[in-house]
């Protein structure tokens, strides 16, 4: 594979496992396991994309 397509792969699998971060933390909140997630990383990341 070109050095590209590898840079692609790995991006994509960084937002995999961002989704699947981001997934398991809102079902910790709808279940009331926790009340709230404070500056946290993953989610400074989507707020960052909305905020602009």
């Amino acid at each position: 594979m070109t050095e590209e397509v590898e840079k692609l792969i790995k991006k994509a699998e960084h937002a995999i496992e961002v989704a699947e971060d981001v997934k398991r933390r809102l079902a910790e909140l709808r279940s009331g396991a926790v009340k709230a997630i404070l500056d946290d990383a993953v989610f400074a990341e989507i707020r960052e994309r909305f905020e602009k």
